[in-house]
């Protein structure tokens, strides 16, 4: 089967699935670059395939990698952060309108998909791609990290207290007033994050 990496034929085969990926993970990291998409004949792996190992038994004329360099990634990241952070708003927003109107139940949904997203966003981008901004020499976004964490802490705080209680009325005003000051200030925090990185990314192409 052929292996190609970000469209192009890499010169590689393989007689397995495991063995393209093996190869062109190779020929990736070598690169320094990172796979960031696997597909077999077009068709994406998602995650549980590549989890739970499924893939090894799976056949393929073509398996194709897409990469990104590290800095592309962090910014991807940022960007998908901030994308989600507006989703997640959208949906507490939605969840205050519904407990205005006494529509508890709906807007219990949709306060959990707006916590979902959170947790999904503290995971990938605070957890993993925040602190990475250490490595280019910034010495404001540490400080800030841990300042949006602890209003992030003491807004989810406020929720949580209001469903405890049952006090719907602090609950819709919560979503609907505090969090999207907590909400611009992690979104512009990103922004920030992500200027850092493409102002590192032009120094080192000059």
């Amino acid at each position: 089967m052929r292996i190609l990496i970000d469209g192009h034929d890499s010169g590689l085969t393989a007689e397995t699935v495991p063995e393209a990926l093996e190869r062109g993970m190779n020929a990736v990291d070598s690169s320094g670059r990172i796979v960031v998409e696997i597909a077999l004949d077009d068709k994406p792996l998602d995650a549980e395939e590549l989890g739970n190992g499924s893939y090894e038994n799976l056949s393929a004329k073509t398996v194709a990698l897409t990469s990104l360099a590290p800095n592309d990634l962090l910014l991807a990241t940022f960007e998908l952060g901030r994308n989600a952070i507006e989703a997640a708003q959208q949906h507490f927003h939605a969840a205050a309108k519904m407990i205005q109107s006494g529509n508890d139940a709906n807007a219990m949904n949709e306060l959990h998909e707006g916590i979902d997203l959170w947790c999904t966003i503290d995971q990938t981008v605070f957890r993993e791609a925040v602190p990475r901004i250490a490595d280019f020499g910034d010495d404001q976004t540490p400080d800030g990290l841990e300042r949006h964490v602890q209003e992030l802490k003491d807004a989810l705080e406020s929720i949580r207290a209001a469903i405890e209680s049952s006090d719907f009325a602090g609950l819709s005003d919560a979503l609907m007033y505090e969090f999207p000051e907590t909400s611009a200030g992690w979104s512009k925090f990103l922004g920030h994050c992500s200027e850092v990185v493409t102002n590192h990314s032009e120094k080192e192409t000059e």
